[in-house]
């Protein structure tokens, strides 16, 4: 497996994200993951001694923890992994996190809705808005640094708002 399938991963994942009425959890779960994998891919290209060289390779790496967007998916990334979030890392304080807030439920279905809060709890993005930004900063950096991005998969841009019009998210 290659950086750029891990690329396209992310690219798919979002895609995922904005499928609307999904169980919670289908969603919850995708939104999770694509985080993840944002964070991921960092490592496949540190990491990936066959295509990059070692100095692109730190490059962007020394790029990525300079990017808030790309780091607040570490943060969210980190702490579906463990929990919670331990500690600094990389000299900055542990800011962002992910949290769910408010269902409503209309008859059968309910309405779930993730926002992107900073340390004292004020809100910052959706986190949708916040996975869009970070697939598509991903794509910024990538291109940066003269990296081709798969063409199977051009950047754009998922209209959130507009789907969320329509979204349900059917209980379990």
């Amino acid at each position: 497996m290659s950086w750029q399938e891990q690329y396209l991963r992310i690219r798919r994942g979002l895609t995922r994200i904005a499928v609307p009425n999904k169980p919670r959890e289908e969603h919850e779960d995708d939104l999770f993951h694509l985080f993840i994998d944002c964070w991921h891919l960092k490592d496949w290209i540190a990491n990936d001694a066959g295509s990059i060289s070692l100095e692109k390779r730190k490059k962007i790496v020394a790029a990525v923890h300079a990017d808030e967007v790309v780091m607040a998916c570490r943060e969210i990334a980190n702490a579906r992994k463990y929990l919670k979030l331990r500690r600094k890392r990389r000299g900055r304080a542990l800011k962002p996190k992910a949290s769910l807030i408010g269902e409503i439920t209309l008859g059968e279905q309910s309405v779930v809705s993730y926002v992107v809060t900073d340390k004292k709890g004020k809100t910052t993005s959706t986190a949708d808005e916040l996975a869009q930004r970070a697939v598509n900063r991903w794509g910024e950096i990538l291109t940066k640094h003269r990296l081709r991005l798969p063409v199977s998969y051009a950047l754009g841009v998922v209209d959130f708002a507009a789907l969320r019009a329509d979204w349900t998210i059917r209980p379990a």
